[in-house]
């Protein structure tokens, strides 16, 4: 990872350097950047995510055992902590259509001791040579058709919808909470969510 690029907002997600190829977010992660899923992820219209997370050399995350005072944030991670995570529509005639990466960077902040969390929108290009930030959001055409993974279930999916992409200050809306750090703290890798 460019880790000195992580207390900038960098125009293009390939300044950060989080994949061996930098135009597919989906594997190949740098620095041993851990693919992660969740017991209970939220439904975004079809799209397929790819959770990432990169701790800083010789970090750990911390867990807060019993905290009364912090029920949402039962793990502590350490400055230099990045969580990538990236939506992209799976067309079974069409490929793979990557869509977005939104980045969770924990920086140091503006006063002396305190930390947050930044969270950033990547738009994929066409051509997926690489991401934009988009601070504003966006829209972007998306679709999907594929048959269930799970070979119980008889059914196929299709459809078509426009995809939003959040502003950086609608990261907000979700990660910000009086029981989460500061910033757009995160809100799925907690133990109760990882632990399958």
């Amino acid at each position: 990872i460019n880790r000195a690029a992580l207390p900038y907002n960098c125009k293009n997600l390939s300044h950060y350097n989080l994949f061996e190829d930098q135009t597919d977010p989906t594997q190949g992660f740098v620095d041993n950047g851990m693919l992660y899923d969740l017991n209970t992820a939220l439904f975004s219209d079809y799209a397929s995510k790819y959770r990432v997370l990169y701790l800083p050399p010789g970090e750990k995350a911390q867990w807060l055992e019993g905290s009364q005072n912090n029920t949402n944030g039962t793990l502590r991670f350490p400055v230099g902590t990045v969580i990538a995570k990236t939506f992209s529509f799976k067309h079974d005639d069409l490929g793979e259509t990557i869509i977005e990466t939104r980045l969770l960077i924990h920086r140091e902040g503006a006063l002396e001791g305190r930390t947050l969390w930044e969270g950033l929108p990547y738009v994929w290009r066409e051509d997926t040579s690489d991401a934009d930030l988009f601070v504003t959001g966006t829209t972007r055409e998306a679709s999907w058709k594929y048959t269930d993974p799970d070979p119980d279930v008889n059914a196929s999916y299709e459809g078509s919808t426009v995809y939003s992409v959040p502003s950086a200050n609608q990261c907000g809306l979700c990660h910000n909470n009086d029981d989460l750090e500061a910033g757009d703290a995160p809100i799925g890798p907690k133990v109760r969510n990882l632990n399958m």
